[in-house]
């Protein structure tokens, strides 16, 4: 995908989470939020988004990332790579 479309998706995304939270006051000053990772990549994009919203909303609050592993999962999460971006975003 050219890289103008994805960041077209990637502001388009960010904008709908962005209106969820407003709409249904999902996130407050001071809260700790945790996201679910299970490897997949709607979850490592939900994190990405609340990282990049934590750096311009002006309700100041904290990520956690916490690994899921659901029994019935097709597929196996790569436990270095989900612990490496937990970790990578936890230094933002």
């Amino acid at each position: 995908m050219p890289k103008k479309r994805s960041a077209y998706i990637a502001k388009k995304l960010e904008a709908k989470v962005k209106s969820a939270i407003y709409s249904y006051n999902l996130i407050e000053e001071a809260d700790r939020v945790m996201v679910g990772i299970s490897g997949g990549k709607d979850s490592f994009a939900l994190l990405d988004i609340l990282v990049s919203l934590r750096r311009s909303l002006p309700e100041k609050f904290d990520i956690e990332a916490c690994h899921v592993q659901a029994a019935d999962m097709p597929y196996k999460a790569c436990l270095l790579y989900t612990s490496d971006a937990a970790d990578e975003e936890d230094s933002v």
